[in-house]
């Protein structure tokens, strides 16, 4: 199953997603998807230049909206029928002249994010990525931070190797930056009225969005403030090939990859004064595997130290976690608690219909046989009727019953919301960083089809499941597990290496231990 794609579309962001989709599905459909050859149609062209016709257009928006509605779960979680509807409707009667297919990606990918779902996101067509963005498109040679509204260059991929990354990046080509923000920030999914996971994907893929929204220049006017400097300073530098900034970046720093090297997803140490750090990159398995590492024997080692070592205070590091594996959550909440706990309360789907448009899509005929495996409840809900997902859990022989203290920021999405969002139903934990980037109550995820618009080719991935976490309804919709204490960092930690939330969590228990012993 290819359910790694996240982010809005490029193949790099496929490569370094932001979450990892659940891998959640009954052995007999995901053999039958394997064994069968339905593929995606493929694009007509990829090519800027060609246009579609508002006619062929307008066909695709209305079989979007009918797929939305056949197959997605938490279609109207944040936004009610009739404002879905008028959506649409507005979008479609906007296409009334003939458009590239930008300009339709543009529309469509505002419109899919407007629904508040994280999991369903849009990329342009395979051919434009094909034809057109790994052979000429020039980028943003810059990586950035945005802190309250305001982008830093942490990253330098341009030619020019004498300016200073934490400068201050205030327009672009006359435009400025906090103008730029907002109009990308719109095509962006996030669960609910969640705004630190757009920043943060922002920050990962500003070069990528910046060349979709706003524009395709060949040179970059910047207007830019060095560290300590009030001085403002006009520069103009080229935009880059991918592969010139590869270059750069290897010359620079000794490795090809525009990201940042990926850190092993499971780590465990003890402090000096004895506070114990499980830092959890991520909670999917491929991740975890193609590590070497093995996630439950590690979680028993790790907390068989805890025991030996009669730590008292434990720090669960979970920021930049995309999530993964429902299973890696449930269990590591196992570990923390002494009493029996149910991690989910149901999962829903759209309906118990078969769907009508799976030629356009990913997935074989036979993922009709979907409809066998849902009820209808009392409440006219329709749920998932198979697997064990909303029973009854125990708590590991190895449990542990100290402090705990959470690392959380907006990248923490996904599984680790949900694994969060029960920490804190349970009282269990003491959050600091920013609020998560996944919603409290759950998220739509598990099996997902990619849709594929047969006119322009334009890509839409539906989730078909509906995770509601065991945590009550006493929580503000569409938001996500707010921190304890809110600590970011600044730019100079940033750049210093300064880890600003651990330090903040380690001198937090430090006092809570002078406190207590009266100093």
């Amino acid at each position: 199953m290819d359910l790694n794609e996240k982010g809005i579309y490029f193949s790099y962001l496929c490569e370094n997603p932001i979450t990892m989709s659940k891998t959640r599905l009954l052995a007999f459909l995901c053999f039958f998807a394997a064994a069968c050859t339905a593929q995606e149609k493929p694009a007509s062209s990829g090519n800027t230049q060609i246009t579609y016709s508002a006619e062929a257009l307008q066909a695709d928006i209305r079989l979007l909206k009918k797929a939305l509605q056949e197959a997605h779960p938490g279609l109207y979680n944040y936004n009610s029928r009739q404002e879905i509807e008028q959506r649409f409707d507005s979008v479609c009667n906007s296409i009334q002249t003939p458009q590239t297919e930008l300009e339709f990606f543009s529309a469509v990918s505002r419109l899919v994010a407007s629904i508040g779902c994280g999991h369903t996101t849009c990329m342009p067509s395979k051919e434009y990525k094909k034809q057109y963005e790994e052979k000429t498109c020039r980028y943003f040679p810059f990586k950035i931070k945005i802190l309250e509204k305001r982008a830093y260059m942490v990253r330098n991929l341009s030619t020019d190797s004498t300016l200073i990354c934490g400068s201050e990046i205030l327009s672009i080509n006359g435009q400025s930056l906090g103008s730029i923000l907002d109009v990308i920030l719109p095509h962006i999914a996030s669960d609910g009225y969640n705004l630190t996971l757009k920043y943060h994907d922002m920050e990962d893929n500003f070069m990528y969005y910046y060349s979709e929204f706003i524009a395709q220049p060949l040179w970059f006017s910047l207007q830019i403030k060095s560290p300590g400097d009030d001085l403002i300073k006009n520069i103009s530098l080229p935009a880059l090939h991918l592969e010139e900034m590869q270059r750069i970046s290897a010359k620079r720093k000794g490795y090809k990859d525009l990201h940042l090297p990926k850190e092993k997803p499971l780590q465990f140490e003890l402090t000096t004064d004895n506070t114990a750090i499980l830092t959890i990159h991520s909670f999917d398995g491929r991740d975890i595997g193609s590590a070497h590492e093995h996630y439950r024997s590690f979680l028993k080692h790790a907390f068989d130290s805890v025991k030996y070592h009669g730590v008292n205070d434990l720090i669960i590091d979970l920021r930049n976690n995309g999530g993964g594996d429902d299973d890696n959550g449930w269990y590591l909440y196992s570990f923390l608690t002494d009493s029996a706990f149910q991690y989910y309360d149901r999962v829903e789907v759209a309906s118990a219909k078969r769907f009508s448009f799976l030629r356009h899509t990913n997935r074989p005929p036979c993922l009709n046989l979907f409809h066998l495996f849902v009820k209808k409840d009392s409440a006219g809900r329709y749920l998932w009727a198979h697997g064990p997902y909303t029973r009854i859990h125990r708590p590991n022989e190895r449990n542990y019953n100290g402090s705990v203290f959470i690392l959380i920021n907006g990248e923490s999405f996904s599984a680790t919301t949900e694994f969060a969002a029960v920490a804190d139903f349970h009282k269990r934990a003491v959050f600091v960083g920013e609020e998560t980037g996944g919603a409290y109550q759950g998220n739509n995820s598990g099996l997902e089809i990619m849709l594929t618009l047969p006119n322009s080719g334009v890509r839409v991935r539906i989730p078909l499941m509906k995770y509601i976490c065991a945590v009550g309804n006493n929580h503000k919709s569409g938001r996500g597990i707010m921190p304890d204490y809110t600590v970011l960092p600044s730019i100079d930690d940033i750049l210093k290496g300064v880890d600003t939330e651990k330090e903040f969590t380690l001198d937090l228990i430090r006092k809570k231990h002078c406190k207590s012993c009266g100093k």
